[in-house]
């Protein structure tokens, strides 16, 4: 069995800034040298207990002090940045760290988040939904970038100079990108479902009760035979995609569209 590390990570708000993020740091390293198989750590921008505002930047700084263990996001809130700004910061550090980066995405929970960036109101799991479509089509396609969507038109056809690589993302180091994760805090979760599907990983979230671990665990089981089997969408019962996604998020992740 491998182990994995999670932290949000939350501290009394009074505590001094400067040592618990040295505290936080210092966990991963000693969970590297412990020999767990990832580690993973959350954001949030408004929250002084939850006090990591980009989980990104964070995981840099464990470049040179980690050599084993898997880094991961858990999770960026893919609503509250631009894209371009994810695919090409992601596919970096996946490159710094030769494949030892995982990509855990999410809508946003944090309520205080989303008025301090005027996306109270926005519909962030449809915001979520094209982010992610963008993402794997910078990844995937080659300069000139052209993507329309309802909420960000990317494009460099009109600056497009290949002689000098202008107009193009860096790629992922791992093909044809990171492990993308997710996490479902329901039973049956349709958010669940909805990760597999598109063969990415999923992660119990801490919130859930241990009793409901089972039958998420029989939906992974039962999706991955079908998807052995070419045909994963009976599990679902029709269509799934992640716009339709389970009725709670977990750690700001899946989230049925109507919420």
């Amino acid at each position: 069995m491998k182990l994995g590390y999670f932290t949000m990570p939350v501290h009394p708000p009074a505590r001094r800034y400067v040592e618990t993020l040295k505290e936080d740091r210092d966990a991963f390293i000693l969970a590297d040298r412990l020999g767990y198989s990832e580690g993973y750590c959350g954001e949030h921008l408004t929250d002084a207990a939850e006090n990591i505002p980009n989980s990104m930047m964070f995981i840099a700084t464990l470049l040179g002090a980690t050599s084993q263990m898997k880094v991961g996001t858990a999770v960026v809130n893919l609503p509250h940045s631009h894209p371009v700004v994810v695919a090409s910061n992601a596919a970096m550090l996946d490159n710094l760290f030769e494949g030892r980066f995982i990509l855990g995405i999410g809508a946003g929970i944090l309520r205080s988040d989303a008025e301090a960036l005027g996306l109270l109101d926005a519909d962030r799991n449809d915001m979520f939904a094209e982010a992610i479509d963008h993402i794997l089509a910078l990844w995937a396609g080659t300069a000139p970038i052209d993507l329309k969507g309802k909420y960000w038109t990317i494009s460099t056809v009109r600056t497009l100079w290949p002689e000098v690589g202008i107009g193009d993302i860096v790629k992922p180091y791992q093909k044809p990108h990171p492990p993308i994760a997710g996490t479902a805090t329901d039973p049956d979760s349709k958010g669940l479902i909805a990760l597999g599907r598109r063969g990415w990983w999923p992660i119990s979230s801490h919130f859930l009760h241990p009793n409901c671990l089972k039958s998420q665990w029989a939906l992974r089981q039962g999706l991955r035979r079908r998807r052995a089997q070419g045909r994963p969408r009976e599990l679902a019962g029709g269509a799934l995609d992640l716009r339709r996604r389970g009725r709670q998020g977990g750690a700001g992740l899946w989230r049925r569209r109507s919420q």
